[in-house]
């Protein structure tokens, strides 16, 4: 899958790309952001590709491996697919200092303030027109959220108190 597209990083700077979605043993482009989705037995992507995690992999098992890899691109297929967004918390607790990419339908104006918030450094956008709209909507995303406490889990409440 081929597609023509924006790359915007977190500074406000943009660049038009071509983001390839490669398939396993499909030959790699000279040009753009050409994406190879890994799995568990093999975390590194051929040179000149960016390793694209798929949602169902664990990060916590493989974040050693994980965290020589200079770019990983996380893969928000959906608007209501939240896994990539734990990978990328969990890739960052874990201590990994290199780029994250935010790609996919799930890559919308709603959803870049808590992306940027998880330690997304840049985002595929459909267009030109989405980096203006994106940074009016970065000033809402200053303050980092906290790190997680030790122990906290989900613990659902109803309005007459714990479940």
């Amino acid at each position: 899958l081929r597609m023509s597209t924006v790359l915007m990083s977190l500074d406000g700077h943009w660049q038009a790309v071509t983001v390839t979605r490669l398939e396993p043993d499909s030959p790699v482009p000279a040009d753009g952001l050409n994406l190879q989705p890994v799995t568990a037995e093999a975390l590194t992507p051929p040179n000149g590709t960016v390793a694209l995690l798929p949602v169902n992999l664990p990060v916590r098992p493989h974040a050693e491996a994980l965290k020589a890899l200079p770019v990983i691109a996380l893969a928000f297929d959906t608007v209501a697919e939240g896994r990539p967004y734990s990978q990328a918390r969990q890739l960052r607790d874990a201590g990994y200092t290199g780029q994250l990419i935010a790609t996919g339908a799930g890559v919308t104006l709603d959803r870049i303030v808590p992306m940027r918030a998880m330690g997304i450094d840049h985002f595929v956008l459909p267009d030109e027109t989405s980096v203006a709209a994106v940074m009016a909507r970065f000033s809402l995303a200053d303050t980092p959220l906290p790190p997680p406490a030790a122990g906290r889990g989900y613990q659902p409440q109803h309005r007459t108190g714990s479940i």
